[in-house]
């Protein structure tokens, strides 16, 4: 999609895109590892899609929200009423569009933001095995 897009951006000379990705790309979450990895990919590509378009006149944001009250918490069986800091989905997307000049990447949510900075300064596998623990 952002191949369609790119050109029709760049003839304008502005605009803007959002990438969904998630906060399980900023580290391979245990027992979520195909949805961490295809994660990843879509922060690599808005970060560097970001470097390249800026002087272009083209945002690009990668969104990185945490849990989230779609319908896919449901079809995992999870009660989005009985989880702590899940986001409504209009919240989120309103951060995005207000956020979108500032990017790369947006961390939707203050709880995971600072959850996942204190994952990533530990040791890698120190992180993982904590991560681990607490997702089992």
């Amino acid at each position: 999609m952002t191949r369609a897009f790119i050109p029709r951006l760049r003839a304008r000379g502005r605009g803007g895109m959002i990438l969904t990705s998630s906060v399980e790309a900023l580290i391979g979450c245990p027992w979520s590892a195909a949805y961490s990895a295809s994660k990843a990919l879509v922060r690599a590509l808005g970060e560097a899609l970001w470097a390249e378009l800026r002087q272009d006149g083209i945002d690009v944001l990668t969104l990185c929200p945490g849990a989230t009250d779609t319908p896919a918490l449901a079809r995992m069986g999870l009660d989005a009423a009985r989880m702590p800091h899940v986001m409504p989905p209009a919240a989120v997307a309103a951060m995005a569009l207000d956020r979108i000049a500032e990017g790369p990447t947006l961390i939707s949510s203050e709880h995971y933001r600072a959850t996942f900075d204190r994952l990533l300064a530990m040791p890698r596998d120190q992180a993982l095995l904590a991560l681990a623990a607490r997702m089992r």
